[in-house]
């Protein structure tokens, strides 16, 4: 995925001149990703999102999963953003061993993966909202 979110970030954000034969001349060219579709471990690996085996499985919130579903989780809910998410890394990135490493993405439900094209900066995209579950995939594999 590296040379394609490279494309995107240096050329199509930014825009550039294209020969276009059918106008007769030159036309500005510009683009991103509006979103990805992918099976559920797939999208939560584009999100950087441990899912189910984290005690904060959501991609979307930081509730803990014994308060998933109550009522009062949704007025303290705190959202997952790019920014939150690099935060984490930083700190996973700061843990002195593997198992506190372990046992914070578990507590997290953020798995550390500072080299995800996605999160770049530059890249006009956010992982967290724009990738999304194609349940026709999830179907075909059986998964309910």
């Amino acid at each position: 995925m590296e040379p394609v979110v490279d494309f995107i970030v240096n050329q199509l954000q930014p825009g550039y001149l294209e020969d276009c034969p059918y106008y007769g001349g030159k036309v500005f060219v510009t683009g991103g990703i509006g979103s990805l579709q992918a099976d559920m471990p797939q999208a939560n690996a584009l999100s950087s999102c441990k899912g189910p085996g984290g005690n904060k499985p959501c991609r979307f919130c930081n509730v803990h999963k014994t308060q998933l579903g109550s009522p009062l989780s949704e007025l303290t809910v705190h959202y997952k953003t790019k920014a939150s998410v690099k935060a984490v890394w930083q700190d996973l990135a700061a843990c002195a061993t593997k198992t506190r490493k372990e046992e914070l993405e578990r507590e997290t439900g953020i798995l550390h993966q500072p080299n995800n094209p996605f999160y770049r900066d530059a890249l006009f995209f956010d992982p967290i909202r724009q990738v999304s579950i194609d349940h026709k995939i999830c179907k075909r594999k059986s998964v309910k």
